[in-house]
């Protein structure tokens, strides 16, 4: 496993303008990454002694509000290198893996747990908003796994290096906004502030190469239905299914699809009446899931 380090500077996404925001943002967690006989990349967090965020209780005072950010959540995100923070809302550059926010019910009263900076564009001239983190109030856990490359769409491959970088963001469900942005609706805050920095002012990306068979041999198969807008059809969303087959109930083998292997695949099936069809995927470890089909 390699471990970069990349130099912190501040930045406000989504603006080139200065936001007003608190100038101390939380310490990234520490991240370890480790590779699991499952073909998985597991995901471990942990706030050293060291960290203003240590045992997640970072709390900074915003004289504009009066009163205190404190800590919300995690995002961990799969990277390309060279790593630039300003290329973290570039998706040819970089994608979210992971996130959680804690099961506090922040936003309950608005019924969104969304987290948005209302920023000034350069480029339009005004204020807009901007959806940093969609939030999902089911708690923190610190250690998670994830099967995709995100940026191939396919599981993990064997002699692949993977890069991910780590952060943790507070919030404040009445955050100040952007002091460029003028007269905004009464609803208009800021409510995400992100770390990307260790304790140490760096930013760091760790990087895993797999050694072992990759999980794309080893998943069952996933078969999802579809409606078509046409008569007589339909459509299946299937992963890890590398041979669809289509049966009657009496057993007679009507069509068959061959398939990638990847995951949310579509296939669409035009040329049937009614009736009623078995839908049948099949993996490349000859592991078999079926679905009922009711036209």
């Amino acid at each position: 496993m390699k471990k970069l380090t990349i130099a912190f500077y501040l930045f406000f996404l989504g603006s080139t303008a200065n936001a007003q925001l608190p100038d101390i943002t939380p310490h990234a967690p520490n991240l370890t990454l480790s590779q699991g006989g499952d073909g998985l990349i597991y995901f471990t967090l942990s706030n050293s002694p060291e960290s203003n965020n240590y045992q997640e209780g970072f709390s900074t005072y915003d004289a504009v509000i009066d009163d205190d950010w404190i800590f919300e959540g995690y995002q961990i995100w799969q990277v390309i290198e060279p790593f630039s923070p300003e290329n973290l809302r570039n998706i040819d550059w970089a994608r979210v893996a992971i996130e959680m926010d804690l099961e506090n019910d922040l936003d309950a009263e608005s019924g969104s747990f969304n987290f948005i900076n209302w920023l000034f564009d350069d480029e339009l001239g005004f204020c807009t908003p901007w959806l940093l983190y969609a939030g999902n109030n089911t708690g923190i856990e610190h250690t998670v796994s994830y099967n995709d490359d995100l940026f191939s769409g396919f599981n993990y491959e064997v002699g692949q290096e993977y890069c991910f970088v780590a952060g943790a963001f507070a919030s404040h469900p009445a955050g100040n906004v952007d002091e460029n942005c003028g007269q905004l609706p009464p609803d208009a805050h800021n409510t995400y502030l992100l770390g990307l920095e260790d304790p140490e002012g760096n930013i760091n990306v760790q990087c895993i190469s797999f050694t072992s068979v990759s999980v794309k041999e080893e998943r069952d198969p996933e078969l999802k239905l579809l409606r078509s807008r046409e008569k007589g059809g339909f459509q299946v969303q299937s992963s890890y299914v590398k041979q669809l087959e289509v049966w009657s109930l009496d057993g007679s083998h009507i069509e068959s699809k061959s398939l990638s292997g990847a995951p949310n695949e579509l296939s669409s099936f035009h040329t049937f009446t009614s009736g009623v069809f078995i839908i049948s995927g099949v993996a490349a470890s000859g592991e078999r899931t079926q679905l009922k089909v009711v036209l």
